[in-house]
């Protein structure tokens, strides 16, 4: 876990990022502020496989020119194939008006391949045994996606932000593990997010064996998640936090 937090500008948490690995390969959920510097903590982030964007706010994808740039400048360091990045619709037009701002500073010379993923769900293979599917996320007028990965025999699914809806739980069913997006609180609903009751009863539905809380405000994170979630989900339940590491 890059970040476990939003927009709110914290010390202790950063916007929310994931990053899945394997002995083969390795993938990145959303690059928001600060994250492309933290993702060298975890791994090569010259070597980084793929990366996904569950859509396009800034606390999610603003570091993605600090990335491009790193592999194009940084001395001594040579990538051997494109980074490829997959989003909702949007995605290729943000990467163009980035080119046009930046120039080809951040052009890597590997190159970028972007895919724009289809809100209508899908699933696709990806390098080192991962398999990649995901679905609409409920987040209001933006597009934006959740997502599932799975490896070695193993998932997770990713709800990115996205409030109650019928794909998620499809999405997530069965899943060894469920990271949820916690920003809102019972006592103060947030449209295109999830509180923690309608956490318990996503977990519930979809039968999953773990659930892992990101995405947490200052707010959401002081009242308490895990009682309110305890009272519904008998699964084990986390809090995330900066820094996380969690074997699937």
């Amino acid at each position: 876990m890059v970040g476990s937090g939003t927009c709110v500008l914290r010390g202790d948490r950063g916007p929310t990022a994931l990053l899945f690995s394997n002995a083969r390969s390795s993938l990145l959920i959303d690059i928001g502020p600060g994250v492309a510097r933290k993702l060298a903590d975890h791994c090569d982030p010259y070597g980084l496989d793929a990366m996904c964007l569950t859509h396009l706010h800034a606390d999610h994808v603003c570091d993605l020119p600090a990335l491009l740039f790193a592999f194009r400048n940084t001395p001594g360091a040579v990538r051997q194939k494109p980074l490829k990045i997959y989003g909702p619709i949007g995605l290729k037009k943000h990467l163009d008006l980035l080119t046009a701002l930046h120039g080809h500073s951040i052009a890597p010379e590997c190159g970028v391949e972007s895919v724009e993923l289809d809100p209508a769900g899908g699933n696709i293979e990806l390098e080192g045994g991962m398999r990649l599917a995901w679905s609409r996320a409920d987040h209001g007028a933006q597009p934006a996606l959740s997502y599932r990965v799975q490896a070695d025999g193993r998932c997770a699914a990713y709800s990115g932000d996205s409030g109650p809806c019928d794909e998620l739980v499809d999405l997530a069913r069965g899943a060894d593990l469920l990271i949820a997006e916690c920003s809102a609180t019972d006592q103060a609903p947030l449209p295109g997010h999830l509180a923690p009751s309608q956490i318990a009863l996503i977990a519930k539905r979809c039968a999953v064996k773990r659930l892992l809380l990101v995405h947490l405000y200052p707010e959401s994170a002081a009242a308490d998640p895990l009682s309110i979630i305890g009272n519904q989900y008998s699964g084990e339940a986390l809090l995330g936090f900066d820094g996380m590491q969690i074997e699937v």
